[in-house]
C-alpha cells in the first residue's frame, strides 16, 4: 500500500479514536514508525479532533461536581 493510500484511508482516524481491531493497530503503529509523513499525518488528526472536541466542548451545570463528589463520598 502506498503511503498516500493509507493516509487517505481513515484508518489512522479510527486508531486515534480507539475503534481499530488489533491487526489495524499494528499496521497503523508499523507505517508510523517507518514513515515520518504518517506519523506527521496522525499528528494532525490527533490535533483536529482535539480542537474539534475542545470547540463543541459543553460545560456542565455549576451544582454537578457538588453532587458527584457527594456521591462518591456516600459509597
Amino acid at each position: 500500500m502506498d503511503i498516500q493510500s493509507f493516509i487517505q484511508s481513515g484508518l489512522l482516524e479510527t486508531y486515534v479514536l480507539g475503534q481499530c481491531s488489533a491487526e489495524e493497530r499494528q499496521l497503523v503503529e508499523r507505517m508510523i514508525a517507518q514513515h515520518p509523513e504518517v506519523r506527521a499525518e496522525l499528528s494532525a488528526v490527533e490535533q483536529a479532533l482535539e480542537g474539534y472536541a475542545a470547540a463543541n466542548a459543553i460545560k456542565p451545570p455549576e451544582w454537578m461536581k457538588g453532587r458527584i463528589l457527594d456521591r462518591i463520598d456516600r459509597e
